[in-house]
């Protein structure tokens, strides 16, 4: 991958009440660059889960839908 460039906006994002599982999502409009191609997406959503390991957030599980025009 040559270039990638992302617009995140919509997000949001809820803590559980034990404080170490985190859920999100967002929308977003991308533009990559491989080889000479390059693949544009608008209004994607991204979703995930993160969980607090050590005091260190992490990515659990993630998922990435494309409307159905694209």
């Amino acid at each position: 991958m040559e270039y990638y460039k992302a617009d995140i906006y919509d997000l949001t994002v809820n803590v559980a009440e034990s404080g170490t599982i985190a859920w999100y999502f967002h929308k977003l409009d991308a533009k990559i660059k491989s080889r000479d191609t390059v693949t544009t997406f608008t209004g994607a959503r991204f979703t995930g889960v993160m969980q607090k390991k050590d005091s260190k957030w992490v990515m659990a599980q993630t998922h990435l839908s494309l409307p159905a025009n694209q």
